[in-house]
């Protein structure tokens, strides 16, 4: 069961993704870091060839949504193909997790979006 199914959701950002054919949801609480990756132990397991254990962390900060890489590269925003190793998500983006390919929605609230650019990205 979807933990966003559980609790009140209402104005938190989440990480939407697809996997085989099913959609999941995982909210994004405050100021805990969720890692996602191919481990069993990654609060988002992604059994998928191409993603690494541990291969990206999300954190929900007053900023935005700040995805780091681990072990695993990453791409986020309007240049999917640019590897990032850290950006803050300021409106609704996707993620992608190379070299896999895998997209990650992630959902920015309105409520959270700023007026400026939708990712500010460090390579």
């Amino acid at each position: 069961e979807d933990i966003s199914s559980a609790v009140s959701a209402k104005g938190l950002p989440k990480v939407i993704y697809s996997l085989a054919g099913a959609f999941h949801t995982l909210v994004l609480f405050p100021g805990l870091e969720v890692r996602a990756g191919s481990s069993d132990s990654d609060h988002l397991f992604l059994e998928t060839p191409g993603v690494a254990a541990s291969h990206c962390s999300f954190r929900n900060t007053i900023d935005g949504v700040r995805i780091t890489a681990l072990n695993g590269e990453i791409a986020s925003g309007n240049a999917p193909d640019k590897v990032v190793t850290d950006a803050l998500l300021t409106e609704t983006s996707f993620v992608r997790l190379l070299p896999s390919g895998l997209e990650l929605k992630v959902e920015i609230p309105e409520s959270m979006q700023s007026a400026g650019p939708g990712t500010a990205d460090r390579t």
